[in-house]
């Protein structure tokens, strides 16, 4: 019974551990790739909010850069009342104050 105990809680502790590194790294390598390059970024960003195609959705390349500039949209979600060009204002502040630290 014993073995049993230790060997759920070292499990238990594995898996949160793994949880947690996996979870920073990510964080700490979407923030470089945002980094690398702010302008190229805020464009993709601009152009997934601002324009539409044909079918009435979003115009967004599948493109690595403009799938790494939709995942900020998830890290900063857009308030519900919140016009696009004050959304995109407030991403772009978020974003130079990450990068400066």
């Amino acid at each position: 019974m014993w073995k049993v105990v230790v060997f759920v809680a070292c499990l238990a502790l594995l898996i949160t551990v793994v949880n947690m590194m996996a979870e920073h790294r990510a964080e700490n390598d979407l923030i470089f790739r945002l980094c690398a390059d702010q302008e190229s970024v805020m464009s993709d960003l601009r152009a997934l909010l601002l324009e539409p195609d044909q079918g009435g959705a979003t115009a967004i390349q599948q493109t690595r850069s403009s799938m790494i500039a939709a995942k900020l949209l998830f890290i900063v979600p857009q308030q519900s009342a919140e016009a696009d060009a004050d959304y995109l204002a407030r991403l772009a502040q978020y974003l130079s104050g990450r990068c400066e630290a």
